[in-house]
């Protein structure tokens, strides 16, 4: 049985603040991706105590050299570095059996979603509806034919996982007071509760089923600043819609995802 996991650091236990996944962060940040490290043996560990025999690991957050390979369960292979051709399913494929998204997060703009975002812009809609980085990469192995099986993370993001996606185990391990703040369970209880609720979704596995968009899929996003629609309205197929907004039709989950990727890393020149 083969399971891909995708990591970020925002939806993970004690993780409240920016300098949490920031290089820049000093400590704060040695700290941070100490627990996403942690956080991600645990659910390893529960899907192979349920019969995985095979885990792939994403690094998804920021520059992706988050997660420190020596502290990384030894049955999981991981991938890291920040320019993928699949960003934070990279790798993913219809040879997996199912994918676990751990330390997750809620789209850009909820109240008490800590460190809430999508990516870069403002906000992100997938045909009218807000959509998350959940919902990108769910989309995607929905794509290949992959559930996702597990998704951990603080309140916001399980209530946005519940809500766009079939069936699956969630398991909150913070309440979000604001964007920057947050209640955590201790990290132990909260490895034991991902490990747990890991070991469930691999035994209810053949009950899950993958997510399925209306095709073909209308985009659009809506951004912080003028020039990232300048710089993205200059793909083939993309049209601007306003000053700070673009909108394109993908075929498919996997096209709309690669579009959105190339506005990621236009937009990300244009700005930085």
């Amino acid at each position: 049985m083969k399971i891909y996991i995708s990591v970020d650091i925002e939806g993970v236990a004690g993780v409240v603040d920016r300098s949490h996944g920031q290089l820049t962060g000093g400590a704060e940040y040695e700290l941070g991706r100490r627990l996403m490290t942690l956080e991600t043996n645990a659910a390893i560990e529960g899907a192979l105590e349920a019969g995985a025999t095979e885990i792939v690991v994403n690094d998804s957050h920021g520059p992706m050299i988050n997660l420190l390979p020596e502290m990384l369960h030894p049955k999981a292979t991981l991938i890291q570095g920040r320019l993928k051709h699949l960003f934070m399913v990279e790798g993913l494929d219809d040879s997996f059996d199912g994918m676990f998204l751990v330390g997750y997060h809620a789209s850009a703009g909820i109240r008490d979603g800590v460190l809430n975002h999508a990516f870069h812009p403002y906000e992100l809609r997938y045909n009218g509806t807000v959509w998350s980085e959940t919902g990108l990469n769910a989309s995607v192995a929905g794509y290949f034919g992959v559930p996702v099986a597990l998704v951990t993370g603080d309140d916001a993001a399980i209530r946005d996982a519940e809500a766009i996606l079939p069936p699956h185990t969630g398991v909150s391990v913070k309440r979000g007071i604001t964007r920057l703040s947050g209640e955590s369970l201790h990290p132990e209880v909260a490895r034991e509760r991902i490990k747990a609720a890991a070991r469930s979704a691999i035994e209810q596995l053949g009950e899950r089923k993958p997510l399925q968009l209306e095709t073909p899929l209308t985009v659009d996003i809506d951004f912080y600043h003028s020039i990232e629609a300048d710089a993205s309205s200059m793909m083939p197929t993309v049209e601007r819609t306003g000053d700070r907004s673009i909108r394109y039709v993908a075929p498919d989950a996997l096209q709309a995802y690669r579009t959105f990727l190339a506005s990621y890393y236009l937009t990300r020149a244009v700005t930085a």
